[in-house]
């Protein structure tokens, strides 16, 4: 009897994993190929990580210091607050720097070079004959977006936490607001010192939200340059140029108008003339980064959705 009972259990589909039903298979395929044995994916995750740990424990360092201060004189500081050490937030330090400069190459690694790399290998031919090129695009987009964001999301959640573990997790006072940096034209500045938690979540997905978009737009990228990791360290590189850029011109303007126009100075300024998409993924983008913010996540969005809508249209199989 129990042999029968197993035997049925496995011919109703007992022995298989149930998977959602509002997932395509082609995608749950893209999103095993993407996050399962793929180092490409988990040397970017671990070194993100890594770098996150790095961060809390320098900052580890600055509580000290700090708390010994505070003892010393007799002195309240709210930045002694764990969202104030948030690696987003107090954005100094080797460890932070580096994941600053480097997160664009973390987010395009894993997944970003798929469709290039499959399509010199012939394997995106055999993928399309059982749907169409659009379906396998649709799919590689969605794991590549989760992959990107999932390099910079797990870092930054795993440094709060950390640093939670040595600093007190209680509001920044807005009288503080000159140690933290997070000023009223930053993004969801208000939120900050009312809600930290729910600031440093919602912050959380934002940033990851930017790293899926950029890792979709290289991705889209790969439809028009032939090597993938031409994309990858391409686009990479027109970031600094658009960084150098802008500075040689605010430099220039700057050299024109003299220093006092305050109003030029403060468009100068702003983080839309910045052109900086490095700094994106933190809270203190600058003047008007709420704007900046804005403008980067359409920008990559339009480049992740027209750049394929035209390059379908041509046969590249």
């Amino acid at each position: 009897m129990q042999s029968k009972h197993a035997s049925t259990e496995k011919g109703s589909g007992g022995s298989h994993t149930p998977h959602p039903s509002w997932i395509p298979g082609i995608v749950r395929a893209e999103l095993r190929k993407a996050l399962g044995a793929n180092p490409w994916f988990w040397l970017p995750f671990a070194a993100g990580c890594v770098l996150a740990v790095g961060s809390a424990a320098y900052c580890h360092t600055i509580f000290q210091n700090t708390l010994e201060m505070a003892l010393a004189y007799n002195k309240n500081y709210s930045i002694l607050s764990c969202f104030a050490f948030w690696m987003p937030v107090y954005n100094y330090g080797v460890f932070t720097g580096v994941f600053t400069l480097i997160w664009p190459l973390l987010a395009a690694a894993p997944y970003a070079w798929s469709w290039g790399a499959e399509r010199r290998r012939g394997v995106l031919q055999q993928e399309a004959l059982r749907t169409n090129r659009r379906t396998c695009y649709h799919a590689k987009a969605v794991a590549t977006f989760l992959s990107g964001a999932l390099v910079v999301l797990v870092p930054y959640l795993l440094n709060l936490t950390i640093c939670a573990c040595y600093a007190p997790a209680a509001p920044v006072w807005a009288s503080d607001q000159g140690y933290v940096a997070i000023f009223q034209d930053d993004p969801f500045s208000s939120l900050f010192y009312l809600r930290p938690l729910t600031f440093s979540l919602v912050w959380s997905v934002i940033a990851g939200v930017v790293a899926g978009l950029w890792a979709t737009t290289v991705l889209s990228l790969t439809l028009l340059i032939e090597r993938p990791a031409e994309a990858i360290t391409g686009s990479y590189v027109i970031l600094y140029l658009l960084v150098f850029v802008s500075a040689q011109v605010r430099t220039a303007i700057i050299g024109a108008v003299g220093l006092g126009d305050q109003k030029v100075l403060n468009i100068l300024s702003s983080a839309p003339l910045s052109l900086n998409l490095f700094r994106i993924v933190s809270p203190r983008i600058g003047r008007s980064g709420t704007e900046w913010l804005i403008i980067a996540l359409v920008l990559l969005a339009l480049a992740s959705i027209v750049v394929p809508r035209m390059r379908m249209k041509k046969d590249l199989l």
